[in-house]
């Protein structure tokens, strides 16, 4: 019966497995294809970290890539402004991301809707425009050049799987086993929550404040593995590519988004050479797509199916 109901729950036995299988990737000698394998893991803890304040909280956020690139700035300030060892830099900047996103959760608690969706756009831009106006400290559009905290493309591979892995152990522990029932219930009905006695303020506050943590220690490895940070990495463009990943792969799911993730970096790479500048097209399409025929994302879509076959 324990093997019955872990099956029930597949995702809990195919992440060991999926694990595992991608282990093994390295020994396979393809550079090109564990490259886009780590900006699978970068990006699939990015669109999870999304997926806290939209799919769990339930709140739109236009400019989660904010979060993103200055992870990847302040990991990069912190080695060369401080000389801090590349790896306490990947975590404090972290930390120091999270209180931004503290900060900008209070007043968006006055804020619903479009109107918070507007909001967090506005503090993206307002970001990236602030990152633009200071080239003598930022480098401007060139970008910040950073110190890599790996060297070798098989180690910054077995990194970012081992940082994709914690990430998500953890995210699972507090979101889905500590803080479910209240994110959820924020989610369904805020005002309803409320009445209740749950402590949405609180609740929605501490939903910024995980995701934009992880949000930007996935920025820092970015900007460690490809060695310079820009202003391309706060653009409304990324902050699109994680709604997309997480609505594909199943919003609300932590899962998803991950699945999402891999999906979306591979068929980008497979449409470069066609469309140089349509991915956000791309994008929209798939987006369109599924939402008319799988609207609750590939993994609730194979979870129902499984369990449903189980019922049999």
């Amino acid at each position: 019966m324990k093997i019955l109901e872990e099956i029930k729950n597949p995702f809990k036995l195919s992440s060991l497995l999926l694990a595992l299988l991608l282990a093994t990737f390295p020994f396979l000698g393809n550079y090109y294809i564990l490259d886009l394998l780590i900006l699978s893991n970068i990006y699939a803890i990015f669109a999870a970290s999304f997926d806290i304040i939209s799919g769990y909280a339930g709140q739109i956020s236009l400019g989660h890539a904010a979060y993103f690139g200055l992870g990847g700035y302040f990991y990069g300030f912190l080695i060369d402004w401080f000389n801090i060892p590349p790896a306490l830099s990947f975590f404090l900047s972290g930390i120091l991301v999270a209180i931004i996103g503290f900060l900008v959760g209070v007043p968006c608690l006055r804020l619903k809707g479009a109107y918070l969706a507007l909001g967090t756009l506005a503090f993206s831009e307002t970001v990236r425009t602030t990152i633009l106006a200071f080239p003598s400290v930022t480098w401007g559009q060139e970008g910040l050049q950073v110190n890599r905290m790996l060297h070798g493309i098989i180690h910054n591979y077995y990194a970012s799987l081992a940082l994709l892995l914690s990430s998500l152990i953890i995210m699972h522990y507090v979101v889905k086993c500590k803080l479910k029932l209240y994110l959820v219930a924020l989610r369904e009905n805020e005002d309803l929550a409320e009445a209740v006695g749950i402590n949405t303020a609180a609740y929605k506050l501490l939903a910024f404040t995980i995701s934009s943590f992880f949000s930007a220690i996935s920025g820092a490895f970015f900007a460690s593995y490809i060695g310079v940070i820009s202003p391309r990495a706060l653009t409304i463009s990324l902050s699109f590519r994680a709604i997309v990943m997480s609505t594909i792969g199943g919003i609300g799911t932590l899962y998803g988004p991950i699945f999402g993730a891999y999906l979306i970096t591979f068929l980008s790479e497979a449409f470069r050479p066609i469309i140089l500048r349509g991915s956000d097209i791309i994008y929209a399409v798939l987006l369109i797509i599924f939402i008319l025929l799988i609207p609750k994302g590939i993994v609730n879509f194979i979870q129902e199916r499984l369990r449903s076959f189980l019922k049999l």
